[in-house]
């Protein structure tokens, strides 16, 4: 029996998500190199490039993506010209190696997957509600495996899985006494999907499903990743997919939406930090707050003398530039500005991917707007609380932060996707 190669794709991509929301690291003493983080993020985006590659070189796909392939081949295109210039600006600023800071542009390869995604919903070897039910799944059993190794550790004292703790963190990281564990990469996505599904499905069964997907991820950035800021947003996210439902962009509704970004930025402000800590007798919140000042302060002057590249593709992992990517005191860090401290990393080239992604989704947001006659309406709704959602967490998380970074190219994809609907309902009818 022969195997189509989107076959193998499709399952392949599986397995990366299976991976990037950490569910491999169960088995990680007979995995290993695949339960590594560091080797997660080195596969997945080798893998990326890999079957980009295969699609702009096979004839088949690129004739079903020819409609498709004007915003695809920006994004990449773009994404390989931003690597190249800061490959080149860092090297001769600072005069290390490429292999000791190769390991940052993994994560900027992730945007490759865009191109194997599209082909698959096009082609129709993967149903769109199949790829959504996926991640939800994935994500939801990776947020209660993260739960009951948090859970094990504050009761005995013992890290199961060990490096599961340390993803994006230091080992021993805690809160109140209790262990924090970091979300899944699709944290920002799940809210928006889960609220997609419980519309367009009209099962019961589905919509319960849905329901115990959003209080999953609320009780759990509240009790074991305890990010004030997280909770905020999911809760935004929520109000934001039930406000859109079947209802217009009102001025109304538009200053309500503002209203919840305005909050959101303030509660994450020197002021707003201060009022939270001084309810706790420990002030634990602080030491966010003295972080996120440092190294706005610190970065901000890094950026100034070099706006075009900023500081360039250091990394922690590599102790040569230590001093130079974590600030003289030792505690400056860019994962804590979000996209402005993506911008600081790569300047103002590297703010292109931000601007030309943005300036993408609000353009296939009013489309789906426009194509509400043809298309569910649904769809707005969809992209609409996606939008906010990756908004809402870009002010604490860069979106190219291995942190939430693999859940990017299948936003890309979801953005992209009315499109490809719009045109099978016009096949359908001729």
């Amino acid at each position: 029996m022969q195997i189509k190669v989107s076959t193998i794709i499709r399952y392949y991509i599986t397995f990366l998500i299976v991976m990037n929301v950490s569910l491999t690291k169960v088995a990680y003493q007979y995995l290993g190199w695949f339960a590594s983080t560091y080797h997660i993020i080195i596969l997945s985006g080798f893998s990326a490039v890999v079957l980009y590659l295969y699609c702009i070189m096979s004839r088949n796909v690129q004739k079903r993506l020819r409609p498709y392939s004007r915003y695809l081949n920006c994004i990449c295109t773009l994404t390989t010209v931003v690597i190249i210039i800061e490959i080149i600006a860092t090297w001769s600023r600072y005069g290390i190696s490429i292999r000791n800071f190769s390991y940052t542009f993994y994560v900027y390869m992730f945007i490759y997957l865009v191109y194997p995604l599209t082909y698959l919903l096009v082609i129709k070897d993967i149903n769109f509600s199949k790829m959504i039910k996926a991640i939800v799944v994935c994500t939801v059993l990776s947020l209660l495996l993260r739960w009951a190794i948090a859970t094990v550790y504050n009761f005995t004292g013992t890290v199961l899985i060990p490096s599961i703790p340390t993803e994006c963190a230091s080992a021993g990281w805690t809160r109140n006494g209790n262990m924090r564990i970091n979300p899944p990469c699709f944290i920002a996505l799940l809210v928006p999907l889960c609220m997609y599904y419980y519309y367009c499905s009209n099962e019961i069964i589905n919509r319960i499903y849905s329901i115990i997907g959003i209080a999953i991820a609320i009780l759990y950035t509240l009790y074991v990743h305890q990010a004030r800021s997280f909770l905020i947003y999911l809760s935004a996210s929520i109000l934001i997919g039930y406000l859109m439902k079947k209802r217009e962009v009102s001025r109304k509704l538009a200053a309500i939406i503002a209203g919840i970004f305005i909050v959101a930025i303030v509660l994450n402000t020197q002021y707003a930090n201060s009022l939270f800590a001084s309810f706790s007798s420990e002030s634990e919140l602080a030491s966010s707050t003295t972080t996120r000042l440092v190294s706005l302060e610190y970065y901000l002057s890094i950026f100034i003398n070099h706006p075009l590249t900023g500081l360039g593709a250091l990394w922690k992992g590599f102790d040569g530039t230590l001093s130079i990517i974590q600030g003289p005191f030792g505690y400056a860090c860019l994962e804590d500005l979000g996209l402005l401290g993506g911008i600081f990393r790569f300047g103002f080239l590297g703010g292109l991917l931000y601007f030309s992604i943005i300036i993408r989704m609000i353009n296939r947001i009013k489309f789906s707007l426009k194509m509400r006659s043809v298309l569910q309406e649904d769809w707005f709704m969809l992209l609409f609380c996606c939008f906010c959602s990756y908004l809402l967490f870009g002010i604490n998380i860069d979106w190219f932060y291995q942190l939430i970074a693999f859940s990017l190219p299948f936003v890309i994809v979801i953005f992209e996707y009315p499109e490809i609907k719009l045109n099978e309902v016009k096949c359908n009818v001729q």
